[in-house]
């Protein structure tokens, strides 16, 4: 499993010795598109109990996709790992970013860590 935080509600699976792969994501044909949508508007609408009811033709879109599979993304042991120069924390498969010869994780690197030490 691969997670990718993109705030959709979707999911795209592959076969790994086939390559074929399905996407499923949430099915909003009614949706006004041009509208936000707070959490407060989605409990208050009375038709959000009876949407989870319909069946899984209505509530998902499922379709054929291609997906790009490289080396790093697949399971098992680390290609590569290196250690960020601002952290020293490990980063494996190539998820790191190089400046000036020098290894940073993405976090440190872009200076948006989700995290601050106490």
């Amino acid at each position: 499993m691969r997670v990718l935080d993109y705030g959709k509600t979707a999911a795209t699976f592959v076969n790994l010795k086939t390559g074929k792969a399905v996407r499923v994501s949430m099915n909003d044909r009614e949706d006004d598109k041009s509208q936000e949508k707070t959490r407060e508007m989605i409990e208050k609408d009375p038709h959000t109990k009876e949407w989870a009811l319909r069946p899984v033709e209505e509530l998902f879109d499922i379709r054929e996709v291609s997906v790009e599979i490289r080396p790093e993304h697949l399971p098992g042991k680390p290609l590569r790992i290196v250690t960020c120069c601002v952290c020293g924390e490990r980063v494996m498969d190539l998820r790191h970013v190089q400046k000036d010869g020098k290894f940073y994780c993405k976090p440190c690197a872009e200076g948006e860590n989700y995290y601050r030490p106490l």
